[in-house]
């Protein structure tokens, strides 16, 4: 695992970029997408959240839609035979916990994290960052790297380098 989100301030402009994880120090950290509701999540697998989100939701899921969540819970229950029961607010609060932290988060919805790029684009990605940093490179910019990856991008769900950026720190954790 080589690397680390950091925040780089150059003449008074921050921006985000990529550091090998090496120079990691104590301003250095990830980005968390941390959702105020931790404590509502049951550790257990949530594989089957994930799968559905794959194949129901490939533009999506709303996290503060309603009709979303209902439409998730029938798709959980028909695929796998189960009755999730939205019934009280503290479970359809967890079960949305639960569908927000099987995916990566960003602009109000949930991704599957396979939906968001081939699995061509992925290995071209990571192989790329390590080649840069085996060469010396001591921080790629997410900016830079959104436009070095634009036509590979293109007819999948990065949509510009933030949405980059959330990847990467869910893909490199």
């Amino acid at each position: 695992e080589i690397l680390a989100g950091a925040n780089i301030t150059q003449e008074n402009e921050t921006t985000e970029a990529i550091v090998p994880k090496e120079h990691v120090g104590g301003i250095w950290t990830y980005a968390t997408g941390n959702t105020g509701e931790d404590n509502l999540i049951v550790q257990d697998d949530l594989s089957g959240y994930s799968q559905v989100l794959l194949e129901k939701f490939p533009k999506g899921y709303r996290a503060d839609s309603n009709l979303d969540l209902k439409r998730f819970i029938l798709y959980y229950n028909t695929v796998y035979g189960t009755e999730l029961d939205a019934g009280d607010e503290l479970t359809r609060k967890q079960i949305k916990s639960k569908v927000i932290h099987s995916g990566i988060s960003y602009g109000g919805h949930v991704f599957a994290v396979d939906s968001l790029v081939s699995e061509d684009t992925k290995k071209k990605l990571l192989e790329y960052l390590e080649r840069g940093f085996s060469q010396g490179s001591r921080v790629i910019y997410y900016r830079a790297l959104f436009e070095e990856f634009n036509e590979e991008f293109l007819g999948q769900r990065i949509y510009d380098e933030d949405m980059l950026r959330t990847y990467l720190m869910h893909e490199c954790k």
